[in-house]
């Protein structure tokens, strides 16, 4: 179940898409240590997990804007994708369209962090 301040719409082929604008490190940190799909492009699908949410900052901005947090997503991957916006899913949250970056590589997984300001 999503947390209040997620709105969702409905994309042309009926997947959720979550709203980045307003959706919190919260409804993240529910997911922890769930799978998402990374689609690379429109033939090759990446499984992901969410391995840790971050938040950064004060609880709330003096403009009432939400707290800054952090994503990191772990990959099972000899390759490692360059930085860009993936499409991302989520089987309750539906469609994130989220720039990645590649952090790291700790054996065979490679590490990838995306930033909410």
């Amino acid at each position: 179940m999503l947390g209040e301040n997620v709105r969702l719409e409905r994309a042309a082929e009926g997947c959720k898409v979550a709203d980045l604008k307003t959706v919190t490190h919260a409804e993240f940190e529910e997911r922890l240590e769930q799978d998402f799909r990374l689609h690379v492009d429109e033939s090759q699908i990446i499984d992901l997990k969410l391995t840790r949410v971050d938040p950064q900052g004060p609880a709330e901005t003096e403009s009432g804007l939400r707290r800054p947090f952090s994503l990191t997503f772990e990959a099972h991957s000899a390759s490692l994708l360059p930085q860009r916006i993936y499409q991302v899913e989520h089987a309750a949250l539906g469609r994130l369209e989220l720039f990645l970056v590649p952090v790291g590589r700790e054996g065979e997984r490679v590490l990838y962090e995306a930033v909410f300001n």
